[in-house]
C-alpha cells in the first residue's frame, strides 16, 4: 500500500516538475521574443513615439505594456542569468 503510495507522489512530483519546467521554457521564449522585437529598429522606434506621447500628455510616470514587458524581461533575464540570443537560437 505504501509502496503505491509513493509511487503516485513522485509520478505527481515529476509532473508537476515538467510542467515547471515547460512553463519556465514558455516565459523564456516570450520574454525572449518581448526583448528582441524592443531591441529592433522598429520596437526603438515604437519606444521613442511612446516616450514622446507620454511627456506631451504630461503623464511621464505612466509606462505602456509593451514597456513594462520589456522592463520584465530585463529583469528576469538578469535574476536568472538568461541571455536572450540563446534561447531564441534554441527555439528558432
Amino acid at each position: 500500500m505504501t509502496n503505491s503510495a509513493e509511487q503516485i507522489l513522485l509520478d505527481k512530483f515529476k509532473s508537476e516538475k515538467e510542467k515547471g519546467e515547460y512553463l519556465h521554457r514558455r516565459l523564456c521564449v516570450s520574454y525572449a521574443k518581448v526583448y528582441m522585437f524592443r531591441r529592433s529598429l522598429l520596437g526603438r522606434l515604437i519606444g521613442h513615439i511612446e516616450r514622446i506621447i507620454r511627456y506631451v500628455t504630461f503623464r511621464p510616470s505612466s509606462k505602456s505594456e509593451l514597456t513594462q514587458l520589456y522592463e520584465a524581461a530585463l529583469q528576469y533575464q538578469q535574476e536568472r542569468g538568461i541571455d536572450f540570443q540563446v534561447v531564441m537560437n534554441e527555439y528558432t
